[in-house]
């Protein structure tokens, strides 16, 4: 367990630190020296506890003997610089704060953090560890989410603090958790609130990361995937993956494979009771092959696996820079379905081009993958969703150049008992330009959404289009959602709950670069308006998930350009609440704090928690995978 010591800024007072007092006042404090977070994390606790109110000043006891923490802050001035202090000890968390371990000695220490934004300002904060109390009342930290315990007037020491029920609920000892807010209040069950960013690959932070999925199952345990280079761009790339659990938080990284070629385009499914199956590309030097790795509960992993052994071509998934396609799930039982590209030479009498061929994999618990089932030539974005009973549905993109340049939509289902069944089901009638984006639901259910290109050489895409798939009834047939006379739609993200209540987001532009952000939402049997929920904005592509109450999130990497601060790329998030309507976007990631945050990806509960993840770092070579959740 790990416990968890916060102080957000409502409980920190406004008291200015001089850094230099000289004659005339020269130097006086000019800046902004508080902090929006000050969190001290120690291993084999979970309570929240040590604040104090009135100045900048803190306790914390502890258990007895040395121990290891993690100190955060951030400051309110994300230009200001952040230094800690730990007896003769000194280093710098950096501009706009970051997070450091700190080896704690046996007894009473203090550690000093000071804020030193730009105009000669200095703020300081004092967290003192373990300190001397001489009287009962001086163990008490006035927070309602934890024990008060008496001091011990023969020796002097306040005895480390133990958990009560009203804490366990508080606080789920969870690192991103902030339902305790440090002021002696619990927020109540069904607070809806976003938690604390946590950087999850803090054990190569100064790698390239990128391209996070996540899964949820339906307790809230989620697990996270993600691609980890070396400092440069072309160096060789891992996969990486880390496990949360809403009692512990995120476990410490570890890497899923161990062959010596560039692994990339990472991708997970979750069966409801938390079992789950990454997969990923990776080169061996002479050609790209598809790999797995399964997760067990109560077990972990079980190793890097070859998810099929075909040597005729390159095996490639959808790139995950172009926004999120699912191309692996998994049903109930753990029985998992996968598609791909098959990239291979044409024969020698046919040419010297490449074919692009969709192919797909069935994995089961007691089997592993099976051999894999050619579903169609000249493909491209292969994605696959299975039902809670296994059934799947497989879709694809016609490629480009083929057809007079008609890039239609097609699918091919997967029956139990049967498998596959044709492929030669049209989805869309029209040329799709960016997407397909699919989701299914665990009945079966399906929804498509894709953006059309009037001509080919496509340079704007116009409509909106969806498709919808009953069991029963098979596609309805393509739809028109939404147009505009001017500008273009492009690059949608789609959403499906058990429900059937479905979301789809995407982005218009009108002014290149700067696009606005809008979704439509079918619910009840019908598609509502079409609404603009972020304003005129430089973003990429949007993720989107739906509960099954048919409350949705949105997350998007955004462009802010200001004449004062340089354009950093942030995260934002926007949540729909069934029967009330849209919230007014959420910063995730703030302007300046670390930068380059792009790659977002959403995913739902079934407890109705969510879980996002991005990437973020100071350069387009060190960049690092950060998560939040938000609470239910």
């Amino acid at each position: 367990m790990r416990r968890i010591v916060r102080y957000p800024t409502i409980v920190l007072a406004a008291v200015l630190w001089a850094a230099l007092l000289q004659a005339n006042d020269c130097n006086r404090p000019t800046g902004d020296t508080t902090l929006s977070l000050l969190e001290l994390e120690v291993a084999g606790q979970n309570q929240v506890l040590g604040f104090a109110t009135g100045d900048r000043a803190y306790d914390v006891w502890t258990t007895a003997g040395p121990s290891t923490a993690v100190l955060r802050a951030q400051p309110t001035d994300l230009s200001a610089n952040v230094v800690w202090f730990l007896g003769t000890q000194t280093g710098s968390l950096g501009i706009g704060g970051g997070e450091v371990t700190l080896d704690l000695p046996d007894g009473p220490s203090f550690i000093n953090v000071s804020v030193r934004p730009t105009g000669g300002a200095v703020g300081l904060y004092n967290v003192r560890i373990n300190p001397a109390c001489g009287s009962q009342g001086e163990c008490d930290d006035g927070n309602e989410c934890t024990l008060d315990a008496a001091c011990d007037l023969g020796t002097g020491l306040c005895p480390p603090p133990t958990p009560v029920p009203a804490q366990t609920a508080c606080d789920l000892g969870s690192i991103e958790d902030k339902l305790c807010d440090g002021a002696g209040e619990c927020a109540p069950a069904g607070s809806q609130q976003w938690g604390v960013p946590r950087s999850l690959d803090e054990t190569a932070n100064t790698a390239d990361a990128r391209y996070p999925r996540v899964a949820v199952d339906d307790s809230g345990n989620a697990i996270a995937v993600w691609q980890q280079g070396g400092p440069g761009f072309l160096d060789p790339r891992s996969i990486w993956a880390s496990r949360y659990t809403p009692a512990t938080g995120w476990s410490l990284a570890e890497v899923l494979e161990t062959e010596d070629g560039i692994a990339e385009a990472p991708q997970v499914a979750m069966d409801p009771s938390g079992n789950a199956i990454a997969v990923w590309q990776q080169s061996d030097g002479t050609r790209t092959n598809l790999w797995a790795n399964h997760y067990t509960v109560g077990v972990g992993w079980g190793g890097a696996i070859l998810a099929e052994t075909d040597d005729t071509g390159d095996a490639e998934l959808p790139f995950p820079g172009l926004g999120p396609a699912q191309s692996i799930g998994i049903d109930a039982a753990g029985n998992a379905m996968v598609a791909w590209l098959l990239v291979a030479p044409e024969p020698p009498e046919v040419g010297n081009d490449l074919t692009y061929n969709a192919v797909v994999s069935r994995y089961t618990p007691g089997g592993g993958w099976e051999a894999q089932v050619h579903l169609s030539g000249n493909a491209s974005d292969p994605q696959v969703g299975m039902d809670a009973a296994g059934n799947a549905i497989a879709l694809w993109r016609w490629r480009a150049n083929v057809d007079g340049g008609n890039q239609r939509v097609y699918a091919s289902n997967y029956t139990v008992g049967s498998g596959w069944g044709p492929f030669s089901l049209f989805v869309s009638r029209s040329s799709a330009a960016r997407g397909p984006r699919m989701a299914v639901d665990s009945d079966g259910k399906a929804v498509v959404a894709w953006s059309t290109c009037p001509s080919w050489p496509c340079y704007a895409e116009d409509g909106i289009y969806v498709n919808r798939y009953a069991s029963a009834t098979g596609w309805e047939g393509e739809q028109l959602i939404y147009s505009a006379p001017t500008g273009y739609n492009q690059t949608p993200a789609v959403a499906l709950n058990d429900a059937g209540d479905v979301l789809v987001t995407w982005r218009r532009t009108d002014n290149h670069p700067t696009s606005s952000l809008w979704a439509m939402r079918y619910t009840q049997g019908a598609w509502q308006a079409p609404e603009e929920i972020h304003p005129g904005g430089q973003f990429g592509e949007p993720t989107a998930a739906i509960d099954g109450g048919g409350n949705a999130i949105v997350a998007w990497g955004a462009l802010f350009v200001s004449q004062a601060v340089p354009s950093v790329p942030d995260i934002l998030a926007t949540r729909y609440v069934a029967g009330v309507g849209w919230e007014p976007p959420t910063v995730i990631e703030a302007n300046g704090v670390q930068g380059n945050a792009l790659f977002p990806h959403v995913a739902y509960g079934a407890d109705g928690s969510a879980m996002l993840l991005w990437g973020d770092g100071s350069s387009a070579t060190e960049r690092d995978i950060w998560a939040i959740r938000f609470h239910p």
